[in-house]
């Protein structure tokens, strides 16, 4: 019996021994990255253009499922900037004034297709010049960036024979809730990112994901300067991922973890300064209000000296929604983590 139980006791050893190190090199193989930021900034879409990048896309299941969202989108977007336009109680063309109250008063965004004509009064409202100014002066509501880019395609976006298309799916912003996490190979890695939500009552959950990060990547929507949070329309955007950044760096798990800083939104942070003055944002700029000097500063602001203490801060200037931006510069990216901080990990 005791030769027996000796033998079974071995054998289980070993197969723990076996599991243990399928385990290691599993783990050996595995990257993984930690997606942070406010809400808004643009984490969602680099996910999104992580699956064109490395997935072969989005299944049919997936693109079918954005088509009621992206009606919708089109259809509340409008709302958004009727409303707006009447807080400014600037007036619509007579013809559009009856229609864009109509227009409220029946307004149903569960409602996925739309009639022709029901298309006709969505075009011809946007097209009115005071929507126009509303859309122009958007940096002081809270109306998605994107929405002229959904509203310009109405028409292709409530064709009966519509199906949306990467564009669309990048421009289509849904507010991350939870965890989401994608996997994918390249080389000889398994890279997995993992992106939480950035508004403020996800933030809680943050923590549960800081351990075992190999690298960070903090992404700030640097059009932000010139926003109000949706949670609170006293506070600047930018002020809250200054200050969500600097919490950050102080957690214990991210001493030595690489950390790449993504200043995302380039294309709208150069029309948001034709619109708006960054000095108001920060009294301290006193230089001139382009993009090569207002990048400059709000850098500055964000890799300080003291933050370089103890690890590298990598930054990048991008805009989510160019695939072929964000294929170079994640490029880039894996290079960094692999070449420069993980040798000690990966041997």
């Amino acid at each position: 019996m005791g030769t027996q139980g000796s033998k079974s006791e071995k054998k289980r050893m070993k197969k723990i021994e076996k599991s243990l190190e399928e385990t290691k090199n599993k783990l050996a193989k595995e990257i993984r990255l930690l997606l942070l930021g406010t809400g808004d900034s643009g984490k969602s879409t680099f996910v999104k253009q992580f699956q064109i990048l490395y997935q072969d896309g989005f299944s049919k299941d997936k693109i079918h499922s954005y088509k009621p969202v992206i009606r919708c989108v089109v259809k509340y977007s409008l709302k958004q900037l009727i409303e707006a336009n009447k807080k400014l109680e600037t007036e619509l063309k007579k013809k559009n004034q009856k229609i864009a109250e109509n227009y409220l008063k029946t307004f149903a965004p569960r409602n996925f297709s739309i009639s022709t004509k029901q298309l006709i009064v969505i075009q011809q409202i946007w097209s009115d010049p005071a929507i126009k100014n509303v859309w122009d002066l958007r940096d002081n509501f809270q109306i998605p960036d994107n929405s002229d880019y959904f509203l310009d395609n109405a028409g292709r976006i409530f064709d009966k024979s519509y199906s949306p298309n990467n564009i669309d799916i990048l421009n289509c912003r849904i507010a991350t809730t939870g965890i989401q996490e994608i996997h994918f190979d390249v080389g000889e890695k398994n890279w997995v990112v993992v992106d939480v939500g950035g508004q403020r009552n996800e933030r809680r959950k943050w923590i549960h994901h800081f351990e075992g990060v190999h690298a960070l990547i903090f992404v700030i929507g640097i059009n932000e300067f010139a926003k109000k949070l949706y949670e609170d329309n006293t506070i600047n955007r930018m002020h809250e991922s200054l200050m969500v950044w600097d919490s950050t760096l102080k957690n214990r798990y991210f001493k030595k973890t690489p950390i790449i800083l993504m200043f995302n939104k380039v294309d709208l942070f150069k029309e948001s300064l034709i619109r708006s003055n960054l000095s108001d944002c920060f009294p301290d700029f006193n230089g001139e209000n382009n993009f090569e000097e207002a990048s400059k500063f709000i850098k500055k602001k964000f890799i300080k000296k003291k933050y370089l203490k103890f690890r590298k801060i990598y930054h990048h200037f991008t805009c989510g929604t160019d695939t072929k931006m964000v294929g170079n510069i994640f490029s880039d990216v894996m290079e960094t983590i692999l070449d420069n901080h993980l040798k000690d990990y990966f041997v």
